[in-house]
């Protein structure tokens, strides 16, 4: 089957809404949609659906394999961050100092040395807090008081 003419409000609209919480280009990402478009609507099969419904699956995919293959934000010079250390009197050190100490244990380890951490996955991160003994209960109340902690703030 081929995209034709009645598609393209789908894929603008996807482009939009993809654009919306990205901040990619809308003309980067509708570009993107008809291209992906044209290549998946060979894999089509109307027996398993709508064709509206295959391509907004497959565009959707499409833009967060994009986004994380072209997009991803990334810290270019890590060393001014390594001098930056936060001092007592800013917001962001009292903030710190008003979480439990698992967090704040945590937020100083992280803060002391981010090279260390900043390209570091959640498992990858627990897997080292383990093995500087750290127990799967502070772990846990760790990151839970700063998740809530920053819901609050």
């Amino acid at each position: 089957m081929q995209i034709n003419e009645q598609h393209l409000p789908l894929l603008h609209s996807l482009a939009w809404k993809f654009h919306r919480v990205s901040g990619i280009d809308i003309d980067e990402l509708y570009g993107e949609a008809c291209l992906a478009a044209v290549i998946k609507m060979q894999k089509y099969d109307p027996d398993k659906g709508a064709v509206s419904t295959f391509l907004y699956k497959v565009i959707w995919n499409h833009f967060m394999q994009y986004s994380h293959a072209n997009h991803r934000p990334r810290i270019v010079n890590t060393e001014m961050i390594e001098h930056r250390q936060p001092d007592k009197s800013t917001m962001f050190s009292a903030w710190i100092n008003e979480m439990n100490p698992q967090a704040r244990k945590l937020c100083k380890l992280i803060l002391n040395e981010p090279d260390k951490f900043l390209d570091m996955d959640m498992s990858a991160l627990k897997a080292y807090l383990l093995s500087a003994n750290w127990a799967w209960a502070e772990i846990r109340m760790a990151f839970k008081d700063i998740k809530n902690f920053l819901r609050t703030k």
